[in-house]
């Protein structure tokens, strides 16, 4: 299992050196065309400004699947997502359960409470 781990680790590390090495590579490739025209310090102004459109639509992108994955998230009701932690976290939903139970025994009329507010359906927000 760690020899998986350490091949995995040297696979990225190794793909993250060669996009590197690609990205430098394509920065004096460009730096030396624009130079004959522009002159050194326009080429390298060309050269940052390709950099800084690059890393920009790569952070729309990131924030663009952000959203989608908040959207994902929200569509989930309570009972999913109570579900799910209870997947996660399954000595916290024993805890929570046993916790439910001892107020339901205490306090009948607020479980009732609490559940017809769960139960019942959201009004219009406008």
């Amino acid at each position: 299992m760690l020899n998986k781990a350490l091949a995995g680790l040297i696979g990225a590390v190794a793909l993250a050196t060669g996009v590197a090495i690609a990205v430098v590579a394509l920065a004096f490739a460009l730096y030396f065309a624009l130079e004959p025209s522009l002159g050194r310090a326009g080429a390298a102004a060309i050269v940052a400004l390709a950099f800084i459109v690059v890393l920009l639509l790569f952070a729309i992108l990131m924030a663009m699947r952000g959203q989608a994955r908040r959207r994902e998230e929200e569509d989930h009701g309570l009972i999913e997502r109570l579900l799910g932690i209870a997947r996660e976290k399954p000595l916290l939903a024993v805890g929570a359960a046993i916790a439910a139970g001892i107020l339901a025994v205490r306090n009948p009329a607020l479980v009732a409470t609490i559940l017809t507010a769960f139960v019942q359906q959201p009004k219009d927000k406008r």
